[in-house]
């Protein structure tokens, strides 16, 4: 395995402030076989400094580099702690299917709460562990950003009802449904989504979700209503595998979704990019990384509006 020093994907994933906001500096050395070391300039660790992190946890390696900032391995102090992208929140099950598997979810979320005083988590997708520790200093966020407007919908539309309880307490009075799961009865996976009977009057629809991967379960649920519904998506984690973003435009004309992964902006750029005429279809079908380029010939993207956080 071989791991190349301060990739600018990896450094992308962690940032540290100090006290007065101000960017610090980090990079990590690694050696060949595979190990890593974070390292901060000497000059940055002075008397009286210390730092925020923000981090995104996608993979094995910054998760590493981010247990050696937490550790407190470089002697200084950490104020606080933003987990934007949390490792192993889609892996927190003990079983699947015939096997036993490792609940990588929980595991990290104890590792971080040993060493961490004050937490945050944006839209972890394991949220039982949360309510296990009922602490007010390791939270998960789910709060709905000031780019989305609920008064501009007629009815939020829910995947499932664990959806549901993550955005509850903002839905101010707004109309919802809450779909229903229909699973294969032999392997338990999902093959379609029921949505129970929209209100009169619906025109415009907002599905409300915390992270979306290959989005087949948002084609699903888009088939419930009629082509005459327009329909937008939020989410917080944009995985995007395969041709998820030009497919999802099928179904979506806005989709909403945080930079919690760095490669969210590239795609963004991307779709810009294709709207504009600044690339042709298979152009940008190339840097999507969609194979099946032929299909999306005649077709123009919907918008993927990016918000910080």
């Amino acid at each position: 395995m071989t791991i190349t020093a301060n990739d600018p994907d990896i450094l992308s994933l962690i940032k540290i402030t100090d006290q007065n906001n101000k960017v610090v500096e980090w990079s990590y050395n690694a050696f060949p076989d595979g190990q890593v070391q974070i390292k901060i300039h000497k000059n940055d660790l002075h008397d009286g400094t210390s730092f925020n992190v923000k981090a995104s946890l996608p993979n094995p390696i910054v998760l590493d580099l981010f247990y050696q900032l937490m550790y407190n391995s470089l002697n200084y102090p950490i104020n606080s702690v933003t987990v934007n992208y949390l490792y192993g929140a889609r892996c927190d099950k003990r079983t699947s299917g015939d096997y036993r598997v490792a609940n990588v979810g929980y595991q990290v979320l104890d590792t971080i709460y040993d060493i961490v005083s004050d937490c945050s988590f944006l839209a972890p997708h394991c949220v039982d562990y949360f309510r296990e520790l009922g602490d007010e200093d390791f939270r998960p966020i789910y709060t709905i950003p000031d780019c989305v407007y609920l008064s501009d919908y007629d009815c939020v539309v829910f995947p499932d009802e664990s959806a549901h309880k993550r955005y509850a307490d903002q839905l101010n009075g707004k109309e919802y449904v809450i779909c229903e799961k229909q699973r294969d009865q032999e392997t338990g996976n999902i093959i379609s989504h029921k949505i129970p009977n929209l209100p009169d009057g619906v025109k415009r629809i907002l599905v409300l979700d915390d992270l979306a991967d290959g989005c087949a379960s948002f084609d699903s649920v888009a088939k419930a209503w009629s082509c005459d519904i327009k329909a937008d998506l939020f989410i917080f984690h944009g995985v995007f595998s395969g041709d998820a973003i030009p497919r999802i435009f099928k179904s979506y004309q806005n989709v909403f979704v945080s930079n919690s992964l760095p490669h969210v902006q590239k795609k963004a750029d991307v779709i810009n990019a294709w709207k504009n005429h600044s690339i042709n279809y298979k152009q940008a079908c190339e840097q999507l990384n969609v194979k099946d380029f032929l299909k999306y010939k005649d077709f123009t993207p919907g918008n993927l509006i990016v918000f910080d956080v």
